[in-house]
């Protein structure tokens, strides 16, 4: 039986689309998209039209998701 109580969500684009079963279902999903996805609504985190992870990695809103 896997032991994960919660699983981080940073790959769907919104919180409406399918969630994959990890875990016979049992694991919370906590969307952390905002926090850690790779399309931030900031854009200070964007470099000639593509993320810069390391502005990305440097937010406090990603450091918080962490």
């Amino acid at each position: 039986m896997c032991g994960l109580r919660l699983t981080a969500d940073t790959t769907r684009s919104s919180t409406g689309t399918p969630l994959p079963r990890h875990c016979g279902g049992r694991a919370l999903p906590v969307f952390l998209g905002e926090e850690l996805g790779a399309r931030p609504k900031d854009p200070a985190c964007y470099v000639d039209g593509h993320v810069d992870f390391g502005r990305l990695a440097a937010r406090g809103q990603f450091k918080r998701g962490i």
